[in-house]
């Protein structure tokens, strides 16, 4: 199924309580210290995301690495790919709460990229499942907003600049004709790149306007 920060809950004994089989579903343990079944941290997200009003950023701060999610999303999006959690699929993505710490997002099984399968370049750029309207407040969320925009900028004029992106991606193909593979030459990736990246700043410029606009 896919993750979602929806909240679910169910009657026990005419309480209200969370739909511990819904999680399990979306939210599989893969490294367990005591019970498999002890859900708290994921509860405790799902409550944060659930928060209205002005308290929603406050409590995803208390729970969530949110200047590392908001970066994690500016990738998946920046190279156009539908297929994890952040954009429309909302899977392909572990999610680690270490003891101590809040949660941070993995990245895993990226492949629908770069024209391969993905979105086209620079479009999507705030998009989310449709079904998980928590989710979709955090996009909106003025300071998360504005990281996850700082975060596009950074990757728009560090790893998609030609100078930076052109030198990695010949010296890979390179190594693969060094070694017999017959390799695709990277100059779609090259291209769908740079259409990328100026999508994505006229969209960025687009918002710091309209929020200079609003602030006015």
């Amino acid at each position: 199924g896919l993750a979602d920060l929806i909240k679910f809950t169910t009657v026990s004994n005419g309480v209200r309580i969370p739909k511990f089989a819904r999680y399990r579903q979306t939210f599989h343990a893969r490294a367990v210290k005591g019970s498999a079944n002890d859900y708290s941290d994921v509860f405790a997200l799902i409550d944060a995301a659930d928060t209205p009003g002005a308290h929603h950023a406050i409590e995803m701060e208390t729970e969530c690495d949110m200047e590392q999610w908001m970066r994690t999303f500016a990738v998946i999006h920046a190279v156009g790919d539908p297929d994890h959690f952040g954009n429309n699929a909302a899977h392909n993505m572990y999610g680690y709460k270490p003891t101590r710490g809040k949660w941070n997002l993995l990245i895993w099984d990226m492949n629908f990229v770069l024209g391969n399968n993905s979105d086209p370049p620079g479009w999507n750029l705030f998009r989310t499942c449709a079904a998980d309207t928590n989710l979709a407040r955090i996009f909106v969320t003025p300071q998360f907003r504005r990281m996850y925009l700082r975060a596009l900028k950074e990757l728009c004029n560090g790893p998609f600049l030609p100078s930076n992106l052109h030198p990695l991606l010949d010296s890979k193909y390179a190594a693969y004709l060094a070694s017999g593979v017959v390799a695709a030459s990277p100059t779609n990736i090259k291209s769908w790149v740079a259409a990328a990246r100026t999508g994505i700043l006229a969209v960025r410029e687009h918002q710091v306007k309209l929020r200079e606009a609003l602030a006015a």
